[in-house]
């Protein structure tokens, strides 16, 4: 029922995933789009992935997020990873949409933090 990050694709909008919101930050507006909150989420297994929430709803999900906290996320879209500078090297983002669905996870047990060392030629590389 509930999806590993890892298994996200562009192939449906339908997508249950439980994540832990390791960061989460507003973007003030710029020249290539509006304001956004945008966050850091991982899984049970420690991939990550980047997620955004346009302006027009963050009004309705801002005040539900903390992080550190877990989550069951539902009917997002999700994106190509277009970031110029990629928080994740997951291949896409997910964005909110006005009918995702999202709520405290109190009763799942996920790490607090999951590291995923690089080699420095790896990052140098980027």
């Amino acid at each position: 029922m509930w999806s590993l990050l890892k298994d996200i694709d562009h192939t449906k909008t339908t997508w249950a995933i439980k994540v832990r919101v390791v960061r989460a930050y507003e973007v003030p507006p710029h020249s290539k789009g509006g304001e956004t909150l945008e966050m850091v989420l991982h899984d049970a297994e420690g991939d990550r992935i980047h997620a955004i929430i346009k302006r027009p709803q963050i009004a309705m999900y801002k005040p539900n997020i903390t992080e550190n906290k877990i989550y069951a996320i539902r009917n997002f879209l999700v994106l190509d990873n277009y970031q110029t500078v990629k928080t994740t090297s997951h291949p896409y983002i997910i964005q909110f949409i006005s009918k995702t669905l999202l709520r405290e996870d109190t009763k799942t047990e996920m790490p607090m933090m999951v590291y995923d060392f690089q080699p420095f030629d790896m990052l140098h590389a980027q």
